[in-house]
């Protein structure tokens, strides 16, 4: 992230929560619960508390041994398949408005090759129907969905450049 610092979709897409668990007592972190009712009086997470964490914070706990990140909903196995079956049908914006950006810093932070291209492939299948929607204009409500559902990455043009 270093190149990306002032860059604000990389900002965005390292806030997102991603599921954690912590593998230690927490003293004084009790404020990451959220509500107070999920607070202790003082103030302390045990182990084995399951949180949604910011993933540059899961990133940074992890690195020392206090949490183990779990992989997001917006990878599942479920949405993994949906893409795989049919990746225009999926709204990605649904799942995360930096879908792609989340997915790089994902993939990275797990090593998960296989995520990584199927990602990939899924960015060049739904850009070609961009580049499709942008060159050969339909009726206003055919392919309105499917536009509606593009991430931050994909309502770019340059994102159409990586494709050709």
């Amino acid at each position: 992230m270093s190149n990306e610092y002032y860059d604000l979709d990389a900002i965005l897409a390292d806030h997102q929560k991603t599921p954690a668990h912590f593998l230690v007592d927490a003293k004084g972190l009790g404020v990451l619960a959220g509500s107070q009712e999920d607070r202790d009086a003082t103030n302390d997470l045990e182990a084995g508390a399951k949180l949604d964490l910011p993933l540059w914070l899961g990133e940074m706990l992890a690195s020392f041994a206090y949490v183990e990140m779990n992989m997001p909903p917006a990878f599942s196995t479920r949405v993994k398949n949906a893409l795989k079956a049919d990746a225009k049908s999926v709204n990605v914006r649904a799942l995360n408005t930096s879908f792609y950006r989340f997915a790089a810093r994902v993939t990275e932070l797990f090593g998960d090759e296989e995520l990584s291209a199927l990602l990939i492939g899924t960015l060049r299948e739904r850009g070609r129907a961009v580049a499709d929607q942008a060159n050969n204009p339909r009726s206003v409500g055919d392919g309105a969905d499917f536009l509606r559902g593009l991430d931050d990455t994909e309502r770019r043009r340059e994102s159409l450049l990586l494709l050709v």
